[in-house]
């Protein structure tokens, strides 16, 4: 007796299928919408966080560093928990051009991650040219 495909074999096959589908069945326009959107997020505060988590509860300690930095400079900022929508989490690693988060906008320009925290000055300095500080 041959075996047939298992329960799970053929749930995966399903998925595949149906995300398939769903990819060919995207509106056009899906990329330019969730640019607009990532754009409207950056451009709604001179200063814009893409994070794990939320400032109160930052999910990850690179987060909580620039998150603390931030709040020791005095410096407002706008964020945007990346856990919250898997759409945004995925399109701003593109849109910025860098994979990992947190990622610091400032302007509406890409800045950089916690590793423009860990040079000595240079947040200080950017937001100096930015005219925010």
């Amino acid at each position: 007796m041959a075996a047939g495909p298992t329960i799970l074999e053929t749930v995966k096959e399903l998925v595949r299928e149906n995300e398939a589908s769903v990819a060919e069945n995207l509106p056009s326009d899906f990329s330019d919408s969730l640019t607009s959107r990532l754009q409207q997020l950056v451009d709604s505060n001179p200063v814009f966080l893409f994070m794990k988590g939320t400032p109160d509860q930052p999910k990850c300690g690179f987060s909580q560093k620039v998150v603390d930095i931030l709040k020791d400079e005095g410096i407002e900022f706008g964020s945007f928990d990346i856990f919250a929508d898997n759409d945004v989490c995925e399109g701003v690693k593109k849109f910025s051009n860098w994979p990992t988060f947190p990622q610091l906008f400032c302007k509406g320009e890409f800045i950089g991650g916690c590793d423009i925290m860990e040079k000595s000055g240079e947040l200080e300095r950017i937001l100096a040219e930015k005219g925010i500080i």
